[in-house]
């Protein structure tokens, strides 16, 4: 079939070819520029158990399964400077999960109550010491409230279970995520 004097199949064919090879090389400078040194900087650290990367709009998730850390707040910072040394300005999200179990979950909403109420007045060191009073008195082997200026930390721990909530203390955007086998949707 031609057009005056074009012909249309070679054109769609030529157009098609054209855009599936600009398509592959997207896909194949996303892998190489983005996927591959997410996975390789979090691979190499001792505290991710996991990690899936997925783009969702033009932010990317980043699901971390978290293992057993010493400090979540000092593991959290280095995990996003680490994303961000990687994503440059390009928008992403942590979303941190866990291996909790029924008993802290419990534990935690019994513990939940301090937590919010040493947010809301800024009273840090008092929260500190009743959520260590109550933890003792709830048998967990590990209960941490760590603080920064952007969220507020919170790491319980009993035998080989542990649970990590992130509770956010500035703007909306600095929230973190909590997921399943660890937390929020």
């Amino acid at each position: 079939m031609e057009i005056q004097g074009v012909r249309v199949p070679i054109v769609i064919i030529t157009l098609m070819t054209a855009l599936g090879a600009l398509f592959g090389l997207q896909q194949l400078y996303k892998y190489s520029q983005i996927d591959q040194p997410l996975a390789r900087f979090f691979q190499e650290r001792k505290e991710v158990a996991d990690v899936r990367v997925r783009e969702v709009g033009n932010e990317v998730r980043i699901r971390l399964q978290l293992g057993d850390v010493a400090n979540l707040r000092e593991t959290y910072r280095a995990l996003e400077d680490g994303a961000r040394s990687v994503l440059g300005v390009r928008p992403f999200r942590l979303e941190i999960t866990d291996n909790r179990d029924a008993g802290l979950i419990d534990d935690y909403y019994k513990l939940h109550y301090t937590i919010q109420e040493g947010l809301a007045t800024g009273r840090f060191t008092e929260m500190a010491r009743a959520v260590s009073e109550a933890a003792a008195g709830l048998g967990l082997d590990e209960a941490r409230v760590l603080v920064d200026a952007d969220r507020l930390y919170v790491q319980l721990r009993r035998g080989s279970h542990h649970l990590y909530e992130l509770i956010p203390r500035g703007t909306p955007q600095a929230v973190p995520e909590v997921l399943p086998g660890g937390g929020r949707p």
